[in-house]
């Protein structure tokens, strides 16, 4: 973190971010770390299109009251198609991405000096 943090993906949502400061720290087997940053230039956000690709089950949860374990791909993308799921109308609605699955990419450097909290977990 000395360097700040390159191309973060972001997230207000507590549990979509414990969820992977959990997934990573299980990864590289250390303690989960969250970090809360400032972002002063907003034209560096861009929609998370990976979490549209292969959304977190909580995400899936909030456009659809079927099990789960029933939900497919298919279904899935036919919910973004029919606008069920708000999708990005471009590569810059990062605020779209931010809504509906919870998360954003910052295409650049999050500096040290914008880590404004560290949270060892």
């Amino acid at each position: 973190m000395k360097s700040g943090l390159k191309d973060p993906y972001l997230t207000k949502d507590s549990w979509v971010k414990k969820w992977f400061a959990q997934r990573s720290a299980d990864e590289d087997g250390s303690r989960p770390v969250l970090l809360k940053v400032r972002v002063e230039d907003t034209s560096k956000l861009r929609p998370d299109i990976e979490m549209y690709e292969e959304p977190l089950s909580s995400i899936i949860r909030r456009y659809t009251d079927r099990d789960l374990a029933q939900v497919t791909a298919e279904d899935w993308n036919n919910m973004i198609t029919q606008g069920v799921v708000p999708y990005p109308k471009n590569d810059r609605d990062w605020e779209t991405s931010l809504k509906a699955v919870r998360s954003v990419w910052y295409s650049g450097r999050i500096t040290p000096e914008d880590i404004l909290d560290v949270e060892l977990r």
